[in-house]
């Protein structure tokens, strides 16, 4: 075999030319990055707002291939429930609407409630509502007169917790008039709260309670980074964390 002398030149000899690329060029280069074969996925975290939450946990790894990731946060987490129920001449404490506790999902929520009298109520019946439930003490009292007609109540806001154990209802709170008609409605709405956030950063960032802070809202956060990422709950805040990542197809 015939070597010549350029054969033997050590690499570490080789002058390095210095290419400048202009707007076009990085322009060229970057639309042919984006025609690359891209797989998304999706994936939703659901924080409950409980103080464990406030612990990092994964949320991405490391990867290279990873070209972009998007992630936003939503802060209404729950399930509207409605309920309606009627009861004649009820005796004390007497649920008269009622939403058993597995259908209600962690989260806030605003409740609207009304009473109504029908039948042959009596001054034994005024204000005689009482609604209770996760979070609201001793109730609220309904405000309504002893006489046929329908009462809307002040809208409340309460907090289900997770592994909350207690019904919310609209009860009687002494036995109603004889021949009185006692209907209640309720219904709840999930509620935004502000001031809400969750973490995201890397391990040491979020154990610290640093990291960027995330709040709900519609807008939606880009991230670029290859590297491993964590996130963390406010441990007070029931929120939705929605992601996808983008990367490129292939091993």
């Amino acid at each position: 075999m015939t070597t010549t002398d350029n054969d033997n030149i050590n690499p570490t000899q080789i002058e390095p030319v210095t290419i400048k690329l202009t707007d076009t060029d990085l322009a060229a280069i970057r639309a042919a990055a984006e025609f690359t074969p891209v797989f998304s996925a999706w994936q939703t975290l659901t924080f409950l707002g409980v103080a464990g939450e406030t612990q990092p946990q994964p949320l991405l790894p490391a990867d290279l291939k990873r070209r972009r990731a998007y992630i936003q946060v939503r802060g209404t987490v729950g399930t509207p429930v409605q309920a309606e129920g009627s009861v004649t001449s009820p005796g004390a404490n007497v649920a008269i609407a009622n939403v058993a506790i597995a259908s209600l999902a962690p989260g806030w929520y605003t409740v609207n409630w009304a009473v109504e009298l029908d039948g042959t109520p009596g001054a034994g019946d005024v204000d005689n509502f009482i609604l209770k439930g996760p979070g609201l003490g001793a109730g609220f009292t309904s405000s309504n007169d002893g006489a046929i007609g329908r009462y809307p109540q002040v809208p409340a806001q309460i907090y289900i917790p997770a592994g909350n154990a207690t019904a919310l209802s609209i009860r009687s709170i002494l036995a109603g008039t004889a021949g009185a008609i006692y209907t209640a409605q309720l219904s709840l709405t999930p509620l935004v709260v502000p001031g809400g956030f969750v973490l995201v950063g890397q391990l040491g960032q979020v154990s610290n309670g640093q990291g960027g802070k995330l709040q709900p809202g519609d807008f939606r956060w880009e991230i670029r980074a290859h590297s491993a990422l964590w996130i963390a709950g406010d441990g007070v805040t029931a929120l939705n964390v929605t992601l996808c990542v983008e990367r490129d197809q292939g091993e």
